[in-house]
């Protein structure tokens, strides 16, 4: 037991420091630029160990491959199976969390059950919160105060101003390649004055 604790507090530890750089959103340079910050900043860190680019790319190809159980040491193998967490669930269950913080895990799984990511029982708590806490998403403001002097702002006619925005949707099989599946985004515009949805669609 003890040495399955240590393998597992090994698995975490290479998944927080690989947490800064699994953000679907990242553009090639932007990702460079945050490799380079993680190993500036554990450079030479006791609690990781010697932390190479090498090391770096191996345990991100790991973690995408295998989820979470791909940052175990090979000795773990032998050992009884945690339960497995795709990179694709992890990043839907980040997403709804980011979306609304007050979401409990218990909500947000049983959202990815019912959008088909897992199946009903896949998932335990314990499991997807320790994602979401390594990711620094288990502690956000759920009710964001405004600043003092704020009021609800409101123009006076119809079609003065609309407003978008864009939140993440399901993920759903891509036309073009059946077995890959992608993320979807919902766009919505609304008038102002009216609250008047113009448009929603959801799009890849």
């Amino acid at each position: 037991m003890i040495q399955h604790d240590h393998l597992r507090e090994v698995a975490l530890t290479r998944f927080q420091v690989i947490a800064p750089l699994l953000d679907p959103l990242l553009t090639a340079a932007e990702l460079r630029a945050r490799l380079a910050e993680v190993l500036y900043r554990h450079l030479a860190s006791s609690h990781v160990g010697s932390l190479s680019e090498r090391t770096l790319h191996r345990w991100l190809k790991a973690y995408q491959t295998h989820g979470f159980d791909g940052l175990y040491p090979k000795a773990r193998r032998d050992l009884g199976v945690p339960h497995v967490l795709k990179l694709a669930v992890v990043e839907a269950a980040a997403a709804l969390k980011r979306e609304v913080p007050q979401r409990s895990v218990r909500q947000i799984i049983d959202v990815l059950t019912s959008e088909g990511l897992v199946r009903p029982g896949e998932i335990k708590r314990s499991t997807l919160s320790q994602h979401l806490r390594a990711l620094g998403l288990m502690h956000l403001p759920k009710h964001p105060s405004l600043p003092r002097g704020c009021r609800r702002f409101r123009k006076e006619h119809r079609n003065c101003l609309w407003q978008a925005d864009l939140k993440y949707g399901p993920y759903l099989p891509d036309p073009a390649r059946p077995k890959k599946f992608r993320r979807t985004y919902l766009l919505a515009f609304i008038d102002d004055y009216s609250r008047l949805v113009l448009h929603a669609e959801f799009y890849f």
